[in-house]
């Protein structure tokens, strides 16, 4: 099995979304830790599982980097960051991931679908490209960042995520920054494995209660929060840098990344 570790980030008010999760998670349990953000709930599915819980919100930026530093003492050299409303439908999704990397010397991939689409026409794939043994990269206009993939170059290259963010544009922010530093594609070319999303289920189930921080009394204020952020760091907005590069810049790029 390959050196790993996984991030699995929950808010704590959806108990069977986390049971299911940790369900399919059950083969790794020693390669996870569960970072919840609020009150950690009991259930039995969390026996043997690393925990580690936030009553008081650090918001998804901080979890992600409490999680990341545990695993980096451990050694870890490849990164998994999961929401708490994936299901792994196969043991096989993390191996391919890294396989990909290995080929391509991509540092930083994300989960996507065809629902993912900015523009909100489900056509969100923008390029497929094929690699050695079968294995294809995708990428897409937009992604949902329910899964994230790094390695330990990565957060070398890039540093951590940055907590300014308030549960919105963080992972827009991440992939941002590794694009400028050259691990991953164009920022508008969001690369993602081909198969991921066959081998993942987002569940629907609704919450047990509403959490005190995430819930629509709050979304508009922390969405308005982060776009400020965001303007100020790279002075634009994300809908403005999708249509900047060309499906040629991209392929040169990745090419650049594999050769290296």
């Amino acid at each position: 099995m390959q050196n790993l570790g996984i991030v699995l980030y929950t808010q704590g008010n959806n108990k069977r979304n986390l049971k299911n999760c940790l369900k399919s998670l059950v083969n790794f349990k020693d390669r996870v830790i569960v970072v919840c953000d609020g009150a950690l709930p009991y259930i039995e599915e969390l026996e043997g599982f690393e925990t580690k819980e936030y009553r008081n919100t650090i918001f998804a930026s901080g979890c992600y980097n409490h999680g990341l530093r545990h695993f980096i003492k451990e050694g870890v050299d490849h990164f998994f960051i999961l929401n708490d409303n994936v299901m792994v439908m196969d043991d096989k999704l993390f191996d391919n991931y890294i396989k990909v990397n290995e080929q391509t010397n991509i540092g930083l991939m994300a989960s996507s679908t065809e629902s993912d689409d900015p523009y909100g026409k489900n056509q969100n794939l923008k390029l497929t490209l094929e690699l050695k043994e079968e294995y294809k990269l995708k990428l897409s206009k937009g992604f949902n960042g329910y899964l994230l993939y790094l390695t330990r170059d990565t957060i070398k290259k890039v540093g951590f995520f940055d907590e300014r963010y308030k549960g919105a544009f963080e992972g827009s922010d991440y992939y941002k920054r590794a694009s400028d530093r050259g691990v991953t594609s164009y920022f508008g070319w969001f690369a993602d494995i081909e198969d991921s999303s066959s081998n993942i289920y987002y569940q629907t189930n609704r919450p047990d209660f509403i959490h005190p921080v995430f819930n629509s009394n709050t979304v508009e204020d922390r969405i308005i929060k982060s776009m400020k952020v965001f303007n100020l760091k790279f002075k634009t907005q994300p809908q403005n840098l999708f249509e900047i590069y060309s499906q040629k810049d991209v392929v040169q790029k990745l090419k650049n990344l594999s050769s290296r």
